[in-house]
């Protein structure tokens, strides 16, 4: 159980990097050219809600709309961290179903990008965060390591 938001800052702020990062890779890969992109915090919101994140995590406190967006970030950096998904699987599922013509629609790629965001928070949301506050730098070392 999440007791507090705010003790998975750190975490979220990796995870915005990690996404961020992952979309690009993602939108490189649908234009065939080099893309910089961000994903808006309203994808991850939506998503966190029909994913229903919140409940999964039992947080019983009311939490704003960007702590949700930070929780999702948080979430996937966690389960990169653990080895639970790697890099190439959030690309390869933010990419699904998105093509040229997504891309050109506001709407649709909205939609997408929100259906697959929460099948990635589906695939993970039901691991334990608490294991991995106090042991961060560990789970970084073994990650990277892992990776190389």
């Amino acid at each position: 159980m999440v007791k507090n938001v705010n003790e998975l800052k750190g975490f979220s702020r990796l995870g915005d990097s990690l996404l961020n990062f992952a979309y690009s890779l993602a939108l490189s890969l649908i234009t065939g050219e080099p893309q910089g992109a961000r994903l808006p915090d309203k994808i991850l919101i939506e998503s966190a809600r029909e994913a229903g994140l919140k409940e999964a995590l039992k947080i019983k406190h009311r939490i704003k709309r960007d702590e949700l967006a930070d929780l999702v970030e948080a979430i996937i950096a966690i389960g990169w961290l653990k080895g639970d998904i790697t890099l190439g699987q959030i690309v390869k599922v933010i990419a699904k179903g998105m093509d040229i013509y997504a891309l050109s629609s506001p709407r649709l790629m909205n939609e997408r990008l929100v259906n697959n965001i929460k099948e990635l928070l589906e695939k993970i949301k039901e691991l334990g965060v608490e294991p991995c506050l106090g042991d961060f730098q560990e789970l970084l070392r073994r990650r990277l390591e892992a990776s190389s």
